[in-house]
């Protein structure tokens, strides 16, 4: 059996001046966070396409009023009893002074579609600087190559296509053979440079690598005993012909509970997932 329930919750701060507004139901546009107050602790995530029910709002804050159901089984108390007053549950005691912790969520909007990390390696890397400016060197030796191979085999392909339009058969096919079999050999370098660079650049993180975490189904992750620092923040998300690359420099300060989360206001850059035809 279901229990039906209804959660207002108050999406953002600041004094209400423009005052209530005529409820009106509205679909969430993007995945956003929901926060007790404006700025204040988050509560979860709201999906794109949620649908909310408006209570206030004004230029920079909106409180909504969200509707839904839960399993019986998952609500205190069964059907009929009375509910007993709530214990307020005690916060949970603050890490030691020389501990902190970070978590957050791995999510991206692309071609208007909200894309979760899920289940993604999510790397906290100790020397920020240092370990960023080796991955950058090595990522851009990689494109220079890459690219490179890249040409050679399009400069391949053209002349496979121009030798049969010969007129001599025998030597078009000729031609032919010796462009495709010269540019197989081109592809199989390209595989095996690409391998290779993804190898070291996934060696030069894990050499000053802090900790890793795999992100849970909603791309959720948490490190939540860490000692203070300067670190690095590296994951990556495949989707489709795309390949979203974080690498945030974050600080943690002794006893800090730093949420950050991987969006694209701070997506370090994106590229296009080679394919080998």
């Amino acid at each position: 059996m279901l229990r039906r329930f209804l959660t207002v919750v108050p999406i953002a701060l600041l004094a209400f001046q423009a005052g209530p507004t005529d409820t009106a139901t509205r679909n969430i546009q993007t995945m956003t966070e929901l926060t007790r107050e404006p700025g204040g602790e988050r509560l979860g995530l709201l999906s794109q396409g949620l649908p909310v029910t408006i209570l206030e709002q004004n230029e920079r804050w909106t409180r909504v009023q969200i509707e839904g159901w839960v399993a019986t089984a998952d609500v205190e108390g069964a059907p009929g009893e009375a509910l007993p007053i709530p214990t307020p549950v005690p916060p949970a005691p603050a890490p030691a002074a020389a501990s902190s912790s970070l978590s957050g969520s791995i999510f991206v909007v692309h071609e208007g579609k909200t894309l979760v990390g899920s289940s993604t390696t999510v790397r906290l890397v100790r020397d920020a600087e240092g370990t960023k400016a080796r991955v950058a060197v090595l990522r851009g030796g990689c494109i220079e190559k890459h690219e490179s191979l890249m040409q050679e085999a399009a400069r391949l392909k053209k002349l496979m296509d121009s030798a049969m339009k010969q007129e001599d058969a025998s030597a078009a096919f000729t031609k032919f053979d010796e462009a495709k079999w010269a540019r197989r050999d081109v592809i199989d370098k390209l595989k095996s440079h690409d391998a290779e660079c993804t190898r070291q650049m996934d060696e030069a993180l894990a050499r000053s690598e802090a900790a890793r975490v795999l992100a849970n189904d909603g791309g959720g992750f948490a490190f939540p005993d860490v000692a203070p620092g300067d670190y690095l923040l590296a994951t990556w998300v495949d989707a489709g012909q795309t390949r979203f690359v974080w690498e945030v420099a974050v600080t943690l300060r002794p006893g800090e509970r730093l949420v950050r989360d991987l969006t694209n206001t701070n997506l370090s850059h994106s590229t296009a997932i080679p394919t080998y035809k």
